[in-house]
């Protein structure tokens, strides 16, 4: 596969990790995206290549196993008045949704949470706590 015939697979990719609330692991993204996982490696070195550049203000960041685009480091200071108070409150869609599952179903274990959400949730029970 040439990097021309990846062009179509890192615009996928990239849109579904803009629109995740959440980091996903590289077997989710396949998982959503259809793609091989070998494909899904390739595009992420791609985009990392991408936003490794200067003139890029995001970059592709390792959240709990997970990856999501996040804006640079270098520019937090600048971003975090307006943008870092906003979400400090504010859970993501991942979380409510095992939040509610232990709300609705406590007493409940990690394995049956894992069961009625049919993904890992070490990370989130980690959050959560």
């Amino acid at each position: 596969m040439t990097d021309l015939s990846l062009e179509k697979e890192t615009a996928l990719i990239e849109a579904i990790l803009f629109l995740e609330g959440e980091a996903l692991e590289e077997t989710s993204l396949s998982r959503i995206s259809g793609l091989s996982r070998d494909v899904v490696d390739k595009v992420l070195e791609k985009l990392e290549i991408r936003y490794a550049e200067q003139n890029s203000g995001l970059e592709i960041s390792r959240i709990g196993g997970g990856l999501t685009i996040s804006p640079k480091k270098d520019y937090w200071d600048q971003l975090k008045e307006r943008y870092g108070k906003k979400n400090e409150n504010r859970l993501s869609r991942a979380a409510m949704e095992t939040l509610s599952i232990v709300a609705y179903s406590q007493p409940i274990t990690r394995s049956e949470i894992e069961a009625i959400r049919g993904v890992q949730a070490d990370n989130m029970m980690r959050l959560l706590m």
